[in-house]
């Protein structure tokens, strides 16, 4: 085989390893931070005031790079706005020197689960349900900490 014969191989190659790598686990550890939420609109579950928390680690799945869980303290109950008991809770997210940025999934009809925006270095997430007026706006407050990796069997 020639130089040239093995161009488009290797070519091919590249261009693969690059999109399996587009599929990749976000490069950070798992985070959590503690919220309170800043606005809520008229159909939110969650009310200006209430405390809640978001979770993010690496995962992969169908082309997503991490997983988020925001759950908040609605009467006593903790409800999951995005991720945890809820379907979904898969984000693509972008990392910095291995540490979570930002996460985004703004399908909230298509794919089953709400939308989330999280923004860390603006310490803000905001949260859109399926229906008008599902809309919250959180601001994290304190740290965000590094916590051990969960699974579907330690959620909570």
């Amino acid at each position: 085989m020639t130089h040239r014969q093995l161009i488009l191989p290797l070519s091919i190659l590249l261009a693969l390893s690059l999109v399996v790598c587009v599929g990749c686990e976000a490069d950070a550890a798992p985070i959590s931070a503690e919220l309170t939420v800043v606005e809520a609109g008229v159909g939110s579950p969650v009310a200006v005031g209430t405390t809640c928390s978001v979770r993010m680690q690496p995962a992969w799945r169908s082309g997503v790079n991490c997983q988020v869980i925001l759950r908040c303290s609605v009467g006593g109950e903790d409800v999951d706005l995005f991720g945890g008991r809820r379907i979904g809770g898969y984000a693509v997210c972008e990392t910095r020197e291995h540490a979570f940025v930002t996460a985004f999934d703004g399908e909230p009809i298509r794919d089953g689960d709400p939308a989330v925006s999280v923004n860390l270095d603006e310490r803000t997430i905001t949260w859109f349900g399926a229906h008008d007026g599902e809309t919250a706006s959180l601001h994290v407050v304190g740290e965000v900490e590094v916590i051990e990796a969960w699974d579907e069997s330690n959620v909570d």
